[in-house]
């Protein structure tokens, strides 16, 4: 494939893909006017009537769909995590990381480009870490042209939120600090690396008390350093105060970049500890390629990874309103957002300013983890849904997209220095749940499965069993994979035997299970392949099924967003929008696939199509997936 120039000015593409965009999500703030730039976008560009993604609908399938124009069965991903191969070497249990370019069978738009000759830049996308699975069937004057940044390695530090209750002050002061002797300190670590935060009052801030916080290492010597510490970093206090910057450590032998930010602090009273909390960003390795021309821009840069839901979730965040909170703790996630939207615009910058880029994708992953958080409250078709907590929620959620919104505006900035275009995708919607669904309970009540002991599934004595890849399937413990017991000549009449399970599953007096899909390499769907199971049951609207243990089948859960459901619903659709010299204003695309997002830009980057690939461009061939109100048949049944 080649770059079919004829004389033209170079096409340059940026894309910004932004887990858990839902389309419905984004429709519904657009109405509120809630983001200007996503408003930009329709107005001046094309949207689709939504995205379908993979079967499931979840993130690592979904971008691998996206990023290479090919259903799971042909890229391997089939879910966040997939089942190990060969088969013969692994069971049931065995599974692998769907993130990871190890497990990624065919080529991503960027490594497309930079075969025909243009130069990608590829900033914390999926299947891009390991660096050398990354790179690995590029040659030496391929790699050249292309530059990768991801912090998605295989050292992943989640955050932490330290409070007086896990880390307490110290009675007694680690070092002298002489600019601020009434400083007091609390031990962290952070990796195989201790430190010290320290609060203390400025002289250089007029106001008074502890107006500052400091992170300092740990002393070496014994007796403590002979001169004041160093501090690697130091930040003010409250709400009106920020992050610092990077911060180095290592972990599992590699170096390792956080940040930190203090959020509240009030000094011990008489017969009271101190209370405060700090957060301590996510941390992880940043991997680069090549090295050289990222240190050059960035030095050691940071990428938070995460906005700190688990520690949110927690209460160590402050009580969340769910729990009768003020609204602090739902201020200092979005804080949280902010910072990962902060360090992408910064490695946004610096992939920018790159030579001659012709492909430039980002991607964000703020939406999807609020959207887990806060979805299942704002569902008002869920039977725990709270109109109150609803109101006092969305505001939060709304203000997770405004930070892609405003990421958003950027990327359309350098689009229109460029003379380029822009391609805004995600990869599935939110759904609110508030019930799970315990599947292999159903199966061992049905005698088609066991578990030992510890909770774990017992393959010794199990014929079926929902995957704890959590892709929604159900896999068949067939004689041809390692601790199978199921010979061919039974498979069909197991599969009929959790048929029958799964559908005598029944709550509110109505089934729970509405249908079963099979592995299918047609059609919109398109599920299975050799890294998922055999049968793919579809569930009600509100429900979420859980591979685990239970006493009972049907369980109340917490209300929260999820997705992995059947991607035609509604609520699952992702996005799909465009802008650029190529797209009339006001466009409205049709109904579309992932398929089609390869060779729509490939069409954009000025590049041959490819006839192998099942999608086509949505610049003028009809699309792949039929629009709304199409011919009955055409598509799967929204409704379910």
């Amino acid at each position: 494939m080649a770059a079919d120039t004829k004389g033209a000015a170079p096409r340059r593409l940026l894309v910004l893909a932004v887990d858990g965009g839902g389309h419905e999500l984004i429709q519904g703030f657009l109405r509120e006017g809630e983001l200007p730039n996503f408003g930009r976008l329709r107005d001046e560009g094309a949207f689709s009537d939504g995205m379908v993604t993979a079967f499931p609908s979840k993130t690592a399938a979904a971008f691998a769909m996206i990023w290479t124009g090919l259903p799971g069965m042909d890229t391997g991903v089939t879910g966040n995590s997939v089942l190990a191969l060969p088969p013969e070497k692994h069971s049931l249990l065995d599974t692998r990381d769907g993130f990871s370019a190890e497990a990624l069978r065919a080529d991503p738009l960027w490594v497309r480009a930079v075969r025909s000759g243009l130069r990608a830049v590829v900033l914390h996308t999926t299947h891009t870490f390991p660096l050398a699975a990354a790179l690995r069937t590029l040659s030496a004057e391929e790699r050249e042209r292309l530059f990768l940044l991801t912090g998605y390695g295989e050292v992943r530090l989640a955050p932490e939120a330290l409070n007086e209750q896990r880390t307490p002050l110290l009675a007694r002061a680690p070092v002298s600090y002489p600019p601020a002797e009434d400083a007091r300190f609390f031990p962290f670590s952070v990796g195989a690396n201790r430190f010290f935060g320290m609060f203390f009052d400025d002289p250089a801030n007029p106001a008074t008390g502890w107006d500052s916080f400091g992170v300092i290492a740990e002393p070496a010597a014994e007796n403590g350093p002979k001169h004041p510490p160093v501090l690697l970093a130091r930040v003010g206090v409250g709400p009106d105060a920020a992050f610092s910057g990077p911060i180095a450590a290592w972990a599992g032998g590699r170096r390792v970049e956080f940040g930190v930010r203090a959020f509240a602090v009030e000094p011990p009273t008489e017969g009271g500890p101190a209370r405060f909390t700090v957060f301590r960003s996510g941390a992880g390795e940043v991997t680069m390629h090549p090295e050289s021309a990222w240190r050059e821009r960035l030095g050691e840069p940071r990428w938070p990874r995460t906005i700190g839901a688990a520690e949110y979730a927690s209460g160590r965040l402050g009580a969340p309103l769910a729990r009768n909170g003020t609204g602090v703790a739902e201020s200092r996630l979005v804080e949280n957002a902010a910072a990962v939207a902060d360090a992408a615009m910064t490695h946004l910058e610096a992939a920018a300013s790159l030579p001659d880029w012709d492909f430039l994708a980002l991607y964000l992953p703020i939406a999807d983890e609020m959207g887990h958080l806060f979805y299942g409250a704002l569902d008002g078709q869920l039977p725990s849904h709270r109109p109150s907590l609803a109101a006092g929620l969305r505001p939060a959620l709304a203000a997770a997209f405004a930070e892609v919104d405003r990421v958003l505006g950027r990327m359309f900035s350098l689009a229109e220095a460029a003379g380029g275009h822009l391609l805004v995708i995600s990869d599935h919607g939110m759904a609110g749940t508030d019930r799970l669904v315990h599947a292999n309970a159903a199966l061992e009540r049905a005698g088609l499965l066991a578990f030992g002991g510890d909770g774990a599934v017992d393959l010794s004595r199990t014929k079926a069993m929902l995957l704890t890849t959590a892709d929604g399937s159900v896999a068949v413990n067939r004689m041809s994979r390692s601790g199978g017991l199921v010979p061919p000549d039974e498979e069909g009449q197991i599969l009929e035997a959790v048929r029958a399970a799964l559908l005598g599953i029944r709550a509110d007096g109505e089934p729970v299970v509405s249908g079963f899909l099979e592995s299918s390499g047609g059609g919109v769907v398109r599920p299975g392949g050799d890294s998922t199971g055999d049968l793919f049951p579809v569930l009600r609207p509100g429900f979420l099924f859980s591979a685990r243990p239970a006493e009972e089948i049907v369980m109340p859960a917490a209300p929260a967003g999820n997705h992995g459901f059947l991607p035609t619903r509604r609520d699952m659709l992702a996005v799909l929008a465009g802008w650029g010299p190529r797209i009339p204003p006001g466009t409205q695309w049709p109904r579309a696939s992932a398929l089609e997002v390869v060779p729509t830009a490939l069409d954009l980057l000025g590049l041959t199509p490819d006839p192998e690939l099942p999608g086509r461009s949505l610049l003028g061939t009809a699309p792949l997936v039929p629009a709304a109100g199409a011919a009955p048949g055409t598509m799967e049944d929204e409704s379910r």
